[in-house]
């Protein structure tokens, strides 16, 4: 043995791969010990060294040393009851290396080189004012409860933290391409232009101080379910997601990546590597960071990981509602594609969503267009339609559908009044000059006519207007008129209830010519699932009649009309309403009219043709900005028109104001431009254009109605009468009664 350790120091290899080997023998004997130093130079304390006896019946105690700049040393050399001081150099690690040294670290640093592969752990006491700089590809776990002060420096591999100050009391860089992931607390700020990643798996990690993500630095959001990681969640577990919890502010620098993960979450050793992975499914949210100094900036750009529903993406959220949160939202990747078969209103919606969504990706949206897409964002597969839709604000073309009938209604009012007098001017002619001496004067013949030429009807006798005992009369009446209109591919159906009272005075009658004039009241209640509206209506009116040709009567009405809504909608973002007030309009309508009257046996035929022209004005409506869901809609103006063909048949030789009753029922059959029947508003949403359409009705429709009057005083009578209006996708249905008053 001592001729080849001759051999060996005579070689003159004293020293190979940052290790020095030196040979001493003890006295004369034959025995030698072999030193090996870590170190290319040893002090008399700090770095580690390690002695052994050739022969094996003698060791030397391990000495210190220091690990400085330029030596590196292995975790082995270091020894495991030494104190070993790092003062510049190296401590390279292997794949499977652990240890619980303790290890103080001068103000000149250190570097630990983490494996080339696999991992390593130290889990004894790092101290000392200098800072660690980490290197490598592989994995370091620090898990001790270190004091040093110098900071850390992650620049390749990563570094694992766990347990209460795993990373002393200094702060953190990580640079790229370097990962810094784990649970417990790291005591001072971390800046990142690597990765940074809460969680071995899912899991929960604090910094006590400020977190900056750099440009170019990711950050890795591991979920694998609903619940939120915290410090006593079990580590490795499936169902958790993790979070982060910042105690100053978390700041995202432009050029910053969010990069949420959903597959290959565990390690072999942990509960979870089994389990399926989960799929985050729409309205799931996710709160992965909190900062008590709030989140500062925004991701540039989010990674839609492997994993998610097909359609599905995630969203970020920052600081919503004063959270000073992070928050992932999943929602579809087309809002317009997953309602694609909802009504025309909620497309219209799903068409800003699309928009919003987009502009809070981008980082780009107003705080107000967050707090929509946020309420959006939260909906489920079964709800999101329907939020979507009250979104819409269908109310407002409902109640606009409305207003157009009660113009109408006045209309039935006054040309009914105008049918009890009808008369031919043909047939008034053809009795001009007959002597009154030709027959009897009685009360019910009070010219004397002849018994062939004298008829109660005045569509026969034209002596009923001249004979009459009053010239003029007043008149009124009041009616309610329900209103159902069915949902369809546009919107949502409606119900209306319409109370309406109506007074007109005959102010000319003269050679079988009548005209008149009139106001009416109204309100309209609208009623649907998503909202409310009351419209006030008052117009004032004029109406008239005159013979034509002989045998035709020629009829004609007219009226103006100003209107008040008041709306009221759910808002669908918040427990209360949203509401308009006092929003104004008009309208005008202008009607002609012919008929002509045949007698055939005990009844009177009357068929008539009519023309209605309409005009509707309303202002626009603001809802205010209180809340997110907050509509502006669109002024309005439209103008559309009414062709009637029916058929009135009656009882002949009966005048209201002179026999007991009377009676008639009418048939009519007409059509109505679209404008009115079925409006279209436009609108802005969270300053996004929309549309708002009322549901579509049929433009043809069937009127049907009974009329009767009750004579009671000598210059007076009652009348009622019950009418219906259908067609494709609406009812109406109407009840009136009134009185005429002659004088």
């Amino acid at each position: 043995m001592g001729s080849n350790l001759s051999t060996y120091i005579s070689s003159g290899l004293t020293s190979s791969n940052g290790y020095t080997y030196s040979l001493t023998q003890q006295g004369s004997t034959g025995t030698w010990d072999l030193t090996i130093t870590a170190c290319s130079v040893c002090t008399g304390s700090g770095g580690g060294s390690s002695s052994g006896s050739s022969s094996g019946d003698s060791s030397s105690t391990p000495t210190p040393s220091n690990i400085l700049s330029g030596s590196s040393v292995g975790l082995s050399s270091i020894g495991v009851t030494a104190n070993p001081i790092i003062a510049g150099g190296t401590l390279v690690l292997t794949k499977g290396d652990s240890s619980s040294v303790s290890i103080v670290i001068t103000s000149a640093g250190g570097t630990i080189q983490s494996p080339t592969s696999g991992a390593a752990t130290l889990s004894g006491v790092f101290s000392g004012a200098g800072g660690l700089t980490f290197t490598g590809t592989g994995s370091t776990t620090l898990s001790g409860v270190n004091t040093y002060s110098g900071g850390t420096t992650v620049s390749g591999g990563t570094l694992v933290v766990a347990g209460a100050s795993p990373t002393g009391t200094g702060d953190v860089l990580v640079s790229a391409p370097a990962t810094v992931m784990g649970t417990g607390t790291i005591a001072g700020n971390v800046f990142v232009a690597g990765v940074f990643k809460p969680g071995n798996s899912p899991g929960y990690l604090s910094v006590a101080q400020n977190v900056t993500l750099k440009s170019g630095g990711i950050y890795q959001q591991d979920i694998a379910g609903m619940t939120q990681a915290n410090s006593a969640s079990p580590v490795g577990a499936t169902g958790y997601y993790s979070f982060l919890n910042v105690g100053g502010q978390l700041v995202i620098n432009s050029g910053a990546t969010l990069y949420p993960k959903l597959q290959n979450l565990f390690q072999t050793t942990e509960s979870g590597y089994s389990s399926a992975a989960y799929v985050p499914s729409l309205g799931n949210t996710f709160r992965i960071a909190t900062a008590a100094g709030g989140i500062a900036g925004k991701f540039t750009s989010i990674n839609q990981p492997a994993g998610l529903a097909s359609g599905t993406q995630f969203l970020p959220f920052y600081n919503y509602g004063g959270s000073n949160s992070l928050d992932l939202a999943v929602i579809p990747t087309s809002y317009g594609s997953t309602l694609a078969s909802t009504s025309t209103n909620t497309q219209s919606v799903a068409a800003v969503l699309d928009k919003l969504s987009s502009a809070q990706m981008a980082g780009t949206a107003t705080s107000s267009q967050t707090n929509l897409i946020y309420g959006i964002a939260v909906q489920t597969v079964a709800s999101l339609a329907s939020y979507a839709q009250a979104l819409a604000g269908e109310i407002y073309a409902n109640t606009l559908a409305v207003i157009p009938q009660t113009s109408q209604r006045v209309q039935s009012a006054a040309l009914a009044h105008l049918s009890d007098t009808a008369t031919p001017a043909g047939l008034a002619n053809a009795n001009a000059g007959k002597p009154m001496s030709a027959t009897s004067v009685t009360p019910q013949n009070p010219l004397g006519l002849p018994g062939s030429q004298f008829s109660t009807n005045p569509a026969v006798n034209p002596a009923r207007d001249v004979i009459a005992p009053a010239n003029n009369s007043v008149w009124g009446e009041i009616a309610y008129q329900y209103g159902n209109r069915s949902s369809d591919s546009n919107a949502s159906g409606f119900n209306s209830n319409m109370y309406q009272a109506v007074f007109g005075a005959d102010l000319y009658r003269e050679n079988n010519i009548k005209a008149g004039a009139g106001f009416s009241l109204s309100t309209t209640n609208v009623s649907m699932s998503t909202g409310s509206s009351t419209v006030g209506q008052g117009s004032l009116f004029v109406y008239g009649k005159l013979p034509l040709m002989q045998d035709y009567m020629l009829d004609g009405m007219a009226s103006v009309g100003l209107s008040s809504t008041d709306a009221s909608r759910s808002d669908p973002t918040s427990n209360n309403s949203l509401k308009a007030k006092g929003v104004m309009g008009n309208d005008v309508l202008v009607s002609v009219g012919l008929s002509r009257p045949f007698d055939a046996d005990d009844l009177t035929i009357t068929p008539y043709i009519r023309a209605t022209w309409q005009v509707l004005n309303q202002s626009s409506i603001d809802e205010g900005s209180a809340s997110a869901a907050a509509l502006r809609v669109n002024s309005y103006t439209g103008n559309g028109g009414r062709g009637v063909v029916g058929l009135i048949v009656g009882s002949k030789n009966k005048d209201p104001m002179v026999d007991p009753y009377t009676y008639k029922f009418n048939v009519g059959v007409g059509a109505d431009t679209n404008t009115l029947i079925n409006p279209s508003l436009s609108a802005n949403l969270a300053s996004y254009g929309t549309m708002i359409q009322a549901a579509n009705v049929g433009n043809t429709f069937v009127q049907a109605g009974l009329y009767g009057t009750m004579k009671f005083a000598d210059n007076a009578y009652a009348y009622a009468g019950i009418t219906g209006e259908a067609r494709s996708g609406q009812t109406l249905g109407a009840v009136n009664i009134g009185l005429r008053m002659a004088f």
